[in-house]
């Protein structure tokens, strides 16, 4: 069985939330070949963007405090993992010239007075290189095989900054020269969300919650038999970081209802609707092979949560369009259009 897991910002805010999030893999590396997609530590998606505006602005000295803070944020991350000492002297090294990198590119934003499109998408798409290169380190000392994936190498996308469509045919060649060896030789790969590349290599990012788009990509290319995405309530400090995680629902609940009234299934006609939650275009890729897309709990991660699939909708609260009128095939096959015309067909 193959699964593609991913976890968000807060499942991944700080080296407790990390900790946990190996137990997961752990549990499920034992029986099962996984691919794993993170995305940034919770708050700094927004801190780089918040630096490549201070520095369209010319504020260097903004953009230079915000460096140093995610530069101590990650690099306390490390420390507290308590990694085999060659491991955190790399990573440390390798975050210090990422770090380098990040000014440089603020540096060029400063000077055109301007972020381009393109200058955005690559500052951003950091935080996603940072917690993933942190887990896969993380995951040797647990003694699980990893290896870390940059996503701009498998995901081709239409290089359209700041909301790319990946391209399922290109994105699938990639994906299966890069990631089936590894998953052959029993190595779990670590993937960055959000991001991927058009066919020149230029950084393109999915947009605001794109990980899980990432993950349901890579899920359809490599015909896994679920994607499972982790999300977790949280506590977070005055700065946004991760103080803890806090109970709080376990899969997708209607509007106003309790974490107990966790509805159990859910059909794709109905996902698509869902705000907050997914990505809009989180079940369009998984839809032609019906592959299975489960939101769970990150702290109760056992718990079966929602599992989304080809079912008949049955909720009045999540209708797919306007007008009740329109039947569940109809709907099914209008998405089925959208995402052949959107994403490809993958043969």
């Amino acid at each position: 069985m193959l699964r593609v897991l991913k976890f968000g910002g807060s499942s991944v805010g700080n080296a407790d939330a990390f900790k946990s999030v190996g137990k997961i893999l752990k549990h499920y590396k034992r029986n099962e070949a996984v691919v794993s997609v993170f995305s940034a530590m919770m708050s700094v998606t927004n801190r780089l963007i918040s630096a490549s505006e201070a520095a369209a602005r010319g504020d260097m000295k903004q953009a230079t405090t915000t460096k140093n803070f995610l530069f101590n944020l990650h690099c306390q991350t490390v420390k507290d993992l308590n990694l085999d000492p060659i491991d955190h002297m790399n990573l440390v090294g390798w975050l210090e010239l990422s770090m380098d990198d990040l000014m440089a590119s603020c540096e060029k934003v400063a000077e055109l007075g301007l972020c381009t499109g393109e200058q955005r998408d690559y500052i951003s798409s950091l935080g996603e290189r940072w917690s993933t290169a942190i887990m896969a380190k993380y995951l040797r000392k647990l003694d699980i095989p990893s290896a870390y994936v940059l996503a701009s190498e498998i995901l081709v996308t239409d290089g359209v900054a700041g909301g790319a469509t990946p391209d399922l045919e290109l994105t699938k060649q990639a994906t299966l020269e890069r990631l089936v060896p590894l998953l052959q030789e029993g190595i779990l790969p670590c993937v960055t969300g959000f991001i991927g590349a058009d066919q020149s290599q230029t950084i393109t990012t999915l947009g605001r919650g794109g990980s899980d788009l990432s993950a349901s990509v890579l899920g359809a290319v490599l015909e896994a038999d679920e994607v499972t995405m982790y999300k977790v309530e949280s506590e977070a400090a005055a700065d946004g970081t991760l103080v803890a995680w806090k109970p709080g629902w376990i899969g997708i609940i209607p509007k106003g209802s309790s974490p107990d009234e966790t509805i159990p299934n859910l059909s794709y006609v109905e996902a698509t609707q869902l705000k907050k939650v997914l990505h809009p275009s989180t079940c369009y890729p998984l839809m032609e092979k019906e592959i299975p897309l489960r939101v769970a709990n990150t702290l109760e991660f056992l718990n079966p949560g929602t599992l989304i699939g080809n079912s008949k909708p049955k909720y009045e609260w999540q209708t797919y369009a306007p007008s009740q009128a329109v039947g569940v095939q109809k709907a099914k096959a209008s998405m089925r259009a959208f995402s052949t015309a959107r994403f490809g067909s993958i043969t």
